[in-house]
């Protein structure tokens, strides 16, 4: 799966990740394993980002590589403020 996400200060950027955690001041994005449904330990690290800096996450397709695997649902979802 992967999710278009919106700056303050410059356009969207898309992350190519199963699921997303804020963690403190960051929002996390993550790539479980094995096509796993679940962001476990064992999930990997893909971009971290400054949650203040976030207007909004929105998921988008997924990109032709990853079409066939199990993602897992978004974890979190920021509010707007």
């Amino acid at each position: 799966m992967a999710y278009e996400i919106q700056f303050k200060s410059s356009g969207p950027e898309v992350v190519d990740a199963d699921g997303y955690v804020q963690e403190g001041v960051l929002t996390t994005f993550f790539q479980g394993r094995d096509g796993r449904a679940v962001l476990d330990s064992w999930a990997k690290r893909i971009a971290s980002y400054r949650t203040a800096d976030i207007i909004r996450i929105r998921w988008t397709a997924p990109s032709e590589g990853r079409l066939g695997e199990v993602s897992a649902p978004m974890i979190s979802q920021l509010k707007a403020s």
